[in-house]
């Protein structure tokens, strides 16, 4: 028994937490529409790419987008994690 008579159940359904959120795995190498990638980001995901191929190139299209929204990008050991405004990056460990 609880001692101290917690209700985590009721707990749990009175967070709002997003349920629809994703993160999205793939390869940013220019075969998936640069739309397709944006569209993710507007609803909410986040976008974990291997970069194959000219990072400069191949974000050249989707950069602006994420930027004019409040998103981040950050490039981590030869990946891009993409995230929408509504989530931060900490990356203050890496240094």
């Amino acid at each position: 028994m609880d001692p101290y008579e917690l209700d985590l159940e009721s707990a749990e359904e009175a967070l709002d937490l997003p349920t629809d959120q994703k993160i999205i795995l793939g390869f940013l190498d220019g075969s998936v529409p640069e739309s397709e990638w944006v569209s993710e980001l507007e609803l909410g995901n986040v976008l974990v790419l291997q970069v194959k191929g000219e990072l400069e190139t191949l974000i050249q299209k989707i950069a602006p987008h994420i930027k004019e929204n409040g998103g981040s990008i950050v490039h981590f050991r030869g990946f891009l994690i993409i995230t929408p405004s509504t989530i931060s990056v900490d990356n203050t460990r890496l240094s």
